[in-house]
């Protein structure tokens, strides 16, 4: 007997960019392919640009803002006749 059981292995996955290696049809085997993955109980956390794969039936999105840039002191003058 096998000692890892079906119900016991995570069905979570991180995918970062997915769709950029691929073409619009393949993008949409992956859609396909992550809705068979939903069905069975499957949880993804993407991060992508892409329409298509924000357009997913049913998704929970969430946008991440851009962090604001560091403030920067400007350097102190230094040098002849200052």
């Amino acid at each position: 007997m096998s000692p890892i059981h079906l119900a016991s292995v995570s069905r979570r996955y991180l995918m970062d960019e997915p769709e950029a290696p691929l073409s619009p049809q393949s993008q949409l085997a992956l859609l396909a392919m992550i809705g068979d993955m939903v069905s069975q109980d499957g949880q993804f956390i993407i991060a992508t640009h892409a329409p298509m794969l924000l357009a997913f039936p049913d998704a929970q999105t969430r946008a991440i803002p851009e962090p604001d840039p560091p403030r920067q002191t400007p350097a102190p003058l230094s040098g002849a006749g200052v």
